[in-house]
């Protein structure tokens, strides 16, 4: 049962997962829906809202869920179901053990009103911020998010390429929100790898072994701030928060932010080189743990400065990621785990490698 519950959907089969959710023991059945719901998660919710789960079961199965991925119909019937299920009027107590499950539950009750708010479902809002017991002033706040998503929406959708010449003209009216800054800044990474391969890896190695990390991201904010200027700000380790009383505290690697101090839209980037060894746990615990929500930001970057094994410095670790989209995809499974939470992040694996002579 465990070695289920640690596994990803892809490394199992899904018609296995399917019948393990069938099962007669609980604890087997109870891993398989929580895997299921970080693909399928319609039938998932419909358990959780029906209290079929309970506990531990249920307190990792919300974890694991997609709530982005669900259907419109289940997430309109679910969340009405959830508001009358888990109601404000009887919050439970924060951060006592035995209230666990009753907590994620209720936090998977915001999710979905911040899910119908993404979506720009005002009406079901409204509706829902009229139900007995519904503090209407919380769901009307959703609704107001929702009514600025749908006239979002409503605009014609711009290409991440057209976005980023925007940008580079100083036009930033077309960035509505941190999804739009994360696909523009994933546009720039790729218009770099191209000029990696024409020759600009000269900037950033030195007597045949690449630059520090530090060297590195300061040559990239260079770019980005040549290539993206105007209303776009790059900013250098900016500090999120001190560990002690004196010294320097957690600082990110690139804070990346487009319009004025008031109406401003921030996304973080956190850069490591294929020789550290954060580059396997810091998109979950640095970007999102450390930087992301001390400063409330939800958009992120996590970028590796990848080089092929046989170029790499000889205290390199040459095994670490030695194929680039296998790195990938584990640093895609890792971006998937914390969506349930709200976090939309996007590696980036920038081959900084001299091209083949």
């Amino acid at each position: 049962m465990r070695l289920i519950a640690d596994r990803t959907p892809d490394a199992v089969d899904r018609d296995l997962i399917e019948t393990l959710t069938r099962s007669t023991d609980e604890a087997v059945r109870s891993a398989a829906l929580a895997l299921r719901g970080t693909t399928d998660p319609d039938p998932v919710l419909q358990e959780i809202v029906s209290g079929a789960l309970t506990g531990d079961a249920l307190t990792t199965a919300v974890g694991r869920l997609a709530v982005a991925d669900l259907t419109d119909e289940v997430l309109r019937a679910s969340t009405g179901d959830m508001l009358d299920r888990w109601p404000y009027s009887t919050e439970p107590p924060i951060n006592i053990p035995e209230w666990r499950a009753e907590r994620a539950s209720r936090d998977l009750r915001e999710a979905l009103l911040q899910q119908l708010a993404d979506r720009g479902d005002v009406d079901k809002l409204r509706v829902l911020a009229q139900r007995p017991g519904v503090d209407g002033r919380l769901v009307a706040r959703h609704a107001r998010t929702a009514a600025a998503r749908a006239a979002e929406h409503a605009v014609s959708a711009v290409s991440p390429t057209e976005l980023l010449a925007m940008l580079a003209r100083g036009d930033a009216r077309l960035v509505r929100h941190g999804t739009d800054l994360i696909e523009a800044l994933v546009a720039f990474l790729e218009h770099m790898q191209l000029q990696l391969g024409n020759g600009a890896h000269r900037d950033i190695w030195d007597s045949g072994r690449p630059m520090s990390e530090d060297s590195i991201s300061d040559w990239l904010q260079r770019q980005m701030q040549e290539h993206l200027r105007g209303r776009v700000v790059a900013d250098r380790e900016l500090q999120v928060r001190r560990r002690r009383d004196a010294g320097i505290g957690d600082r990110v690697d690139l804070t990346v932010t487009v319009g004025s101090a008031g109406d401003s839209i921030r996304a973080l980037i956190e850069a490591k080189t294929i020789g550290n060894v954060e580059v396997d746990t810091g998109l979950t615990a640095q970007l999102v743990d450390r930087y992301l929500r001390p400063l409330g930001l939800r958009h992120g970057v996590f970028l590796v400065y990848w080089v092929r094994p046989d170029q790499r410095p000889s205290n390199w670790n040459k095994s670490r990621g030695a194929d680039p989209e296998a790195l990938l995809d584990q640093l895609r499974e890792q971006a998937a785990s914390v969506r349930a939470d709200g976090f939309h992040i996007v590696p980036f694996v920038l081959d900084i490698s001299p091209p083949p002579s």
